[in-house]
């Protein structure tokens, strides 16, 4: 017997909504304020026929420069967006994060 996952009927759709966008690489070091040290997105999630879960799961994975993972998980009522600051979680030199983000 063999199990198969079928993929998902659904799109996610995520845009940047900050100034930096996902594309940026660089934050001053001491700027708490940054707008480039924030994670700022709008989300839709639909389907063939429109329709669209109520609410989206985010995982958030953050490895700063010195290995130290953080790792947090946050929900999101259809017309939210999220919009917050990650500096605390970033170190001087290479950061890496990861979104995972699940329609419920």
């Amino acid at each position: 017997m063999f199990n198969f996952v079928r993929p998902s009927d659904y799109k996610l759709e995520l845009t940047p909504t900050n100034s930096g966008g996902f594309d940026s690489k660089y934050i001053r070091y001491g700027d708490s304020d940054s707008t480039l040290a924030r994670i700022a997105f709008s989300w839709h999630i639909s389907n063939d026929e429109g329709d669209s879960p109520e609410s989206l799961s985010a995982t958030y994975t953050i490895e700063n420069s010195e290995g130290g993972v953080s790792t947090f998980t946050r929900w999101y009522n259809k017309g939210v967006n999220p919009d917050f600051s990650i500096y605390q979680y970033l170190t001087p030199g290479d950061n890496h994060v990861t979104i995972q983000c699940i329609g419920t």
